[in-house]
């Protein structure tokens, strides 16, 4: 090129001016540079921030697919960054029901309408759910809506909670090796114990080379040492130790955030370090990528109600959301810079009032995140605070902060019903019991104590309880099958419980649960104890029964009475005649055996006319003290001609028997029908006996044994070994005219007379008796002091 000739003077000008523009220019490129500096440590800042928040953070275009998300998307839902890179649409990812109702408020949002939060229910890759709240904004290019973006926060409490995964023991070894994240076991000394299949091929060696070997064998000995001390720390601290390390594999360099998680032995002690380290070298380098997730990060705090602060080592004030600078009535920009232990604490900044310093101070010591809940002036707060790393130092803190005041009144209000509804409970004069899902009882009231005997703690709780009150196992089953059929809306079903003392008591259950339901109740009801009112009501029933018979047997007697009389005037003269005739017979006369056999059933016919009258009307009696056992030996020579001979008759007498007030041959006829009864219980023959004893009246009426004299009462027990009865036949022996003989060998009102004579003497009869295995008549009579 050829030199350019100009005038001198105007050369010299236009040199100086071009020198001076050159210059300006320099200035501002030195300028821009610097901006562009500061402004990509701000990008960076905010890329750290995003990529360690719990939120996910979302951007879509224009159709709703999802272009981009952060590292949370992809730990909350189980979708791959390869599956998100291959084009997934975000109503995809929300549960069927939810859907219709996405993509309205989706295209609201498109369409330049804002919308408010939202609650979803979400679908991971899985098919499994769990509830988010988005908050979502339109895109804007060039005054065109282009997509969306917002944050989506996991309600489901564990997982705010849970940052790390938790490995099984040495045993189960489940261990992913194609997860991507190289795991080791490593002990005390820096042996290698165990690598996965991820570590081998980091260190392009087979996993049987490398087990065995010490970290000094595959790092440089700086590195080596240093590992080796974090694993000591773990396991002398017994406590995880998370922190980002760099390391040397085949010579190249590599960024690791390693998680440090002591391991125990069968017997529980910690003898190794379970080494969980991801690669996070390309994260390192990825500074456009970090760049995007810091815009995100910012896009988030501006959005978010809750309020959040970013703090540097120092706690100075880096970052502040605008939910938070409104809190505390300040501009965010006179909050940058500030340290938080220069705000004096009064109302207006409470959010950073709590337990600031001590707070940070944990988190720093620790280098672990921390959770908490704190209070100040009436308000309520749920606050997270978590270290940022760099080069695994602590450089900055993250602080997210929840108002909870709405929540904790309403939990103060609900616990006050609560306590309220229990103090009802306990003191309602009726039983009252809730049970659980389990079927457990969960609420057993001081009535429900009184009542059974059994306290709530045996009971509350108990998986056994109902066995308490209804031991037998049939019962039970039959009690619980009936409930199920009933359902839980009933009243008055009535059910038989055996308290702890053995006693049963009949309970009335009423059951509206269904109707009106409690939290935490799967099932209520309240019972009330009727078994007085069911004893009375069955007393009453007997009386009205007994009154019924009485009134029935006094009819009876008086025409049973009327019949025997005039039957019996027509008996007299026609047994008077026979004899007459007999008296004029010889015995060998033909008629003599005839009219010996008719004067044989007159008599017969005349003892049941006997018999009759003293059923029908008491009989006049002479009362006067008497031995049972004296009567017994006058009557038992008559009885060995009356019985036959292939009964066996046994007398067992009690020395020094009492006496009692009776009519002597009214006592031989009670002696006669139950004789006779006995004998032909045993046709084939057998054993009969007759005993007598002094007893004490327990178990009896005590309304007939209430003088001193009857303290002790004489007791006369005629037993067989016949063919017995049943508990029908039983309860019927008694009754006028039943029997259980042929016509002719019975009346049916032997057993009845002896009862009307016991009665008389105030006495009791009991009857004991099975099929096959005889009978046995206990007879209990009043002793008398009178032979004194």
């Amino acid at each position: 090129m050829k030199d350019l000739h100009l005038p001198a003077e105007k050369s010299t000008s236009e040199t100086e001016e071009l020198r001076h523009k050159l210059k300006e220019l320099e200035k501002l490129c030195k300028q821009q540079r610097q901006e562009l500096d500061i402004l990509r440590q701000k990008k960076e800042s905010f890329a750290e921030f995003s990529n360690l928040l719990p939120e996910i953070i979302f951007e879509t275009d224009a159709t709703g697919k999802l272009t981009l998300i952060n590292g949370q998307a992809v730990e909350l839902t189980s979708y791959s960054y390869e599956d998100f890179q291959k084009g997934i649409y975000a109503i995809d990812m929300l549960a069927e029901q939810d859907k219709e109702r996405a993509r309205i408020h989706m295209e609201n949002i498109l369409s330049g309408n804002p919308q408010p939060q939202e609650e979803f229910l979400a679908r991971r890759k899985d098919k499994s759910t769990f509830p988010i709240f988005v908050h979502s904004v339109a895109i804007s290019k060039n005054g065109k809506i282009s997509g969306m973006r917002g944050v989506i926060y996991d309600l489901s409490e564990d997982k705010k909670r849970e940052k790390q995964t938790k490995f099984l023991d040495e045993e189960r070894q489940i261990i992913i090796n194609k997860s991507g994240i190289e795991v080791a076991l490593i002990d005390y000394e820096g042996k290698i114990h165990f690598i996965n299949e991820y570590v081998a091929r980091t260190h392009k060696k087979s996993a049987a080379k490398i087990n065995g070997k010490n970290l000094f064998d595959l790092f440089p000995k700086e590195i080596a040492a240093a590992q080796l001390e974090n694993i000591r720390r773990v396991i002398d601290s017994g406590e995880e130790y998370m922190h980002e390390t760099q390391t040397v594999v085949n010579g190249e360099y590599r960024w690791y955030y390693a998680n440090l998680q002591p391991f125990r032995d069968s017997e529980g002690k910690i003898t190794k370090v379970m080494v969980i380290a991801q690669n996070i070298t390309e994260k390192k380098q990825a500074e456009e990528k970090l760049n995007e997730h810091k815009t995100m990060a910012k896009l988030l705090m501006d959005s978010a109600n809750e309020f959040i602060f970013l703090l540097d080592k120092h706690y100075r004030i880096l970052m502040v959301n605008p939910a938070a600078a409104k809190r505390m009535n300040k501009n965010i920009e006179d909050l940058i810079g500030i340290n938080i232990k220069d705000i004096p604490p009064h109302k207006s900044n409470e959010l950073l009032c709590m337990n600031r310093i001590h707070s940070l101070n944990r988190v720093l010591k620790s280098k672990k995140p921390i959770h908490f809940n704190d209070s100040v002036d009436g308000f309520f707060f749920d606050i997270s605070i978590y270290p940022i790393f760099n080069r695994g130092r602590i450089n900055r803190f993250a602080i997210y902060c929840r108002d909870i005041t709405e929540q904790k009144k309403a939990e103060n209000t609900l616990r006050r019903s609560e306590e309220r509804l229990r103090r009802v409970v306990q003191n309602m004069p009726v039983m009252m019991v809730a049970f659980d899902d389990e079927q457990n009882i969960i609420v057993w009231n001081r009535e429900c104590e009184l009542i059974t005997g059994y306290n709530a703690t045996e009971i509350v709780g108990n998986p056994d309880a109902m066995k308490f009150f209804y031991p037998d196992t049939a019962t039970r089953e039959k009690m619980m099958h009936e409930w199920q059929m009933i359902g839980d809306n009933y009243r008055n079903w009535e059910t038989v419980i055996t308290c702890k003392n053995g006693n049963k008591k009949v309970i009335a259950w009423s059951n509206i649960s269904s109707q009106y339901p409690i939290p935490g109740w799967n099932t209520w009801g309240i019972g009330i104890d009727t078994t007085d009112r069911r004893r009375a009501e069955e007393e009453g029933i007997k009386l009205q029964q007994k009154s019924f018979q009485a009134q029935k047997m006094e009819l009876i007697g008086r025409l049973t009475s009327g019949i025997a009389h005039d039957f019996n005037n027509l008996l007299s003269p026609i047994i008077s005649y026979i004899t007459l005739t007999l008296m004029e017979l010889p015995p060998e006369h033909p008629t003599h055996s005839k009219l010996s056999y008719v004067l044989e059933m007159s008599k017969r016919a005349k003892e049941l006319t006997r018999n009759l009258v003293a059923f029908g009307r008491k009989q006049d009696m002479v009362l006067k003290p008497i031995n049972l056992n004296d009567e017994i030996i006058q009557f038992n020579k008559i009885l060995r001609h009356l019985i036959n001979p292939n009964i066996n008759l046994i007398i067992d007498l009690t020395p020094n028997l009492g006496f009692i007030e009776a009519d002597s041959p009214q006592v031989h006829q009670i002696l006669m029908n139950l004789v006779i009864n006995a004998q032909d219980a045993m046709p084939g023959g057998g054993k009969l006996t007759i005993k007598t004893a002094n007893e004490s009246p327990e178990g009896r009426d005590p309304s007939k044994y209430t003088d001193a004299a009857s303290n002790t009462s004489i007791l006369l027990t005629v037993s067989d070994t016949g063919h017995g009865m049943n508990e029908s036949t039983i309860g019927r022996i008694f009754e006028p005219y039943y029997t259980t003989k042929d016509k002719l060998k019975g009346t049916g009102l032997g057993l009845t007379t002896v009862q009307q004579i016991v009665k008389q003497y105030n006495g009791e009869i009991r009857v004991f008796s099975k099929p096959d295995e005889g009978t046995t008549f206990k007879l209990y009579f009043p002793a008398t002091e009178a032979h004194k």
